[in-house]
């Protein structure tokens, strides 16, 4: 799932240059919720994960809530009816007589302001509570059995998983749990109603109160025998894994590929956690699958072992070719002579930039660019800013008052630091020399709301 291209104003056509910045701004978000979580997961440290989430929402949480809230007023900012992306409210977030749970496509639906707030609340949470572990997977539970109550088993586990795969699942593991117990109070309940009552304390949440506050009344995940719709949903688990590895070989940028590697890390593992909770017993085809998809987490480990190291020719891409080569090597001792077992089962990287020579890279595939500069710096401890790709030149506080901003430069300002007014009075300036006036009127709508001398109670 990308979330590039998810944001549509009215009169669109009036503020495309606006909606790309939007657009990119949004689609980092979900790149850092997918490498910060992969991150967290493999680490197993929650003091750095911590560490990582604190930076990024210092440098991203306020200014782009403000762009939302600014652009939604100005030129009618909302998601385009196709944009699959879910949206989970907690009690501070949950407006009144709206769902609690659902798509952003899906009516009512929600703004990108709200679903900015509630993303940005969800990683909020892990630093300010103890016990976050805990209060995520109920939180994640909670909406899930939302979901359950009004569209059915499978839909819920679909939600879980659509939560992993954009990066709003601070640990895979609380998704996990929280996918079996909805596949295991499934397969021994009638119906939707009757799983939730069985989770919710014996009864169907009525109220908002309700829905709020509840103990599972399920114990820890055991192995059942699945229902005919239970085992619909773990099948469907498994065709997202394989359709994301799709994605892998059909990215065209290195951004593209890190972003779509770090959602597969997160789905293979949400598959693979989950079916070792609720299979009772696996078939040997899906015993086989599962292995492939510990095999194909372990090279994702490579890949970012070999992007944290930098460009050159034994780190990167170049590094990862090599360690794709000697497995490909071993498939060939193996008795896969001609590569299709290979590339089935193990190839990560797209087809053509797996075969091409180091010197042939093009700069997309070089390093992470500027358009994920923010989330791959927050996200990898190892990998100073300059690693990111070509950065404006004057991208430093000191000089960014003394030299005007155009064209790509402003546009990959704005990327870096869209909470610094100065980069939208730019855009706003250059728009309207243009002729896209709608578009300029946003973004001086922004300085204006940046500006604005803070409301007291």
């Amino acid at each position: 799932m990308n979330a590039a291209g998810l944001l549509t104003a009215d009169e669109p056509e009036t503020v495309d240059p606006l909606l790309d910045v939007v657009n990119g701004l949004l689609h980092e978000v979900c790149v850092f919720g997918r490498m910060c979580r992969l991150w967290g997961d493999m680490d197993d440290d929650a003091t750095d994960q911590k560490a990582r989430t604190r930076y990024y929402l210092d440098r991203r949480q306020m200014g782009l809530l403000q762009v939302t809230a600014a652009l939604e007023d100005t030129i009618g900012l909302r998601f385009k009816d196709t944009a699959h992306l879910p949206y989970r409210h907690i009690d501070a977030t949950w407006p009144s007589g709206q769902p609690l749970a659902g798509y952003a496509s899906t009516p009512p639906g929600v703004s990108p302001f709200s679903w900015l707030l509630d993303f940005f609340t969800h990683w909020n949470m892990l630093l300010d509570d103890e016990f976050a572990e805990d209060g995520h997977f109920l939180r994640v539970l909670r909406s899930a059995l939302w979901i359950c109550n009004t569209s059915g088993l499978h839909a819920a586990v679909n939600y879980v998983a659509d939560l992993v795969e954009t990066g709003q699942v601070v640990n895979t593991e609380a998704a996990a749990k929280a996918a079996s117990f909805l596949l295991i109070a499934g397969s021994r309940t009638a119906s939707p109603q009757e799983l939730v009552a069985s989770i919710t304390e014996g009864r169907l949440p009525q109220n908002r109160q309700q829905w709020l506050v509840f103990c599972p009344t399920l114990e820890d995940p055991q192995g059942v025998r699945l229902s005919k719709e239970a085992s619909a949903a773990v099948e469907s688990l498994v065709t997202r894994g394989r359709h994301l590895v799709e994605q892998a070989h059909a990215a065209t940028t290195l951004d593209e590929w890190l972003s779509t590697l770090a959602a597969l890390e997160g789905v293979l593992k949400l598959v693979q956690m989950t079916v070792y909770w609720v299979v009772e017993s696996p078939s040997v085809a899906l015993q086989s699958i599962l292995s492939q998809f510990e095999e194909t987490r372990c090279d994702i480990a490579a890949a970012w072992v070999d992007m944290e190291l930098g460009s050159g020719r034994d780190a990167g891409i170049p590094g990862f070719q090599d360690f794709q080569r000697g497995v490909e090597e071993t498939f060939v001792n193996e008795g896969d002579t001609s590569g299709q077992r290979f590339r089935r089962e193990r190839l990560l990287l797209p087809p053509d930039i797996y075969a091409s020579p180091v010197d042939s890279l093009s700069s997309d595939w070089s390093e992470p660019s500027w358009r994920i500069a923010v989330a791959w710096e927050a996200c990898h401890s190892w990998a100073p800013i300059s690693t990111t790709g070509p950065l404006p030149p004057d991208r430093g506080p000191d000089t960014i008052e003394h030299r005007p901003l155009r064209g790509s430069h402003l546009r990959k300002s704005l990327a870096l630091h869209p909470e610094r007014p100065q980069h939208w009075q730019a855009l706003g300036s250059e728009l309207r020399a243009a002729g896209w006036l709608r578009a300029a009127e946003g973004a001086f709508a922004v300085v204006t709301h940046m500006l604005r001398p803070p409301t007291t109670d």
